[in-house]
């Protein structure tokens, strides 16, 4: 893997953790502190990578360049394109509006519908999250209440580490089923 030529302006790619809405800011651009997403009002970005010319098999070198939205908008930083990383992510850079001295949002390119998918995306792993945190949590207080002995420690890693897997997760469904998947374990343990 090569990145691209320093000729060109380097793109670095970003990633809302609540909605998962992916954006491109132009380096030397960065976060701006206090930044928020938006489409769902988040304050938590995930650092993609910046953009990394994947070498391709010469067959697909052979069809000419075929760049369009797909290379303009793609999602993720690695270009597979014969634009050797020209145009990837061009038409995926965000735009900062300032609400406040304090208060910057970061207007990301995508269509409404996509907005408002995330945006409802974003809703329900707050509230998932929410949920789940608030069930360990009181699992964990009726712990605290035992002797040591009778702590049940693995199960405590265990939900430790699906929260933890939840909130790596990049990718809506997954992170979800954690959670329901975290959430019968604790049901499990309330039926005992």
């Amino acid at each position: 893997m090569s990145t691209i030529s320093p000729a060109m302006p380097e793109r670095t790619y970003w990633r809302c953790r609540h909605c998962l809405l992916p954006f491109v800011l132009l380096n030397p651009q960065a976060i701006p502190s206090g930044g928020t997403c938006g489409c769902c009002g988040s304050q938590s970005f995930d650092y993609m990578g910046k953009v990394q010319v994947i070498k391709q098999k010469p067959g697909n070198l052979a069809q000419g360049c075929r760049c369009n939205e797909s290379c303009a908008k793609a999602q993720g930083p690695r270009c597979t394109c014969a634009c050797g990383g020209l145009h990837h992510g061009t038409g995926m850079d965000a735009r900062f509006q300032h609400d406040t001295a304090s208060c910057t949002r970061i207007l990301i390119p995508a269509a409404p519908k996509t907005q408002l998918r995330a945006k409802d995306r974003a809703i329900e792993w707050r509230a998932a999250l929410q949920a789940a945190q608030k069930g360990v949590d009181s699992w964990m207080a009726g712990q605290s209440g035992l002797a040591t002995d009778d702590r049940d420690f693995y199960k405590q890693l265990q939900l430790e580490n699906m929260l933890n897997l939840a909130q790596k997760a990049r990718q809506h469904e997954p992170r979800m089923q954690i959670l329901q998947d975290l959430q019968q374990l604790l049901n499990q343990e309330s039926t005992k």
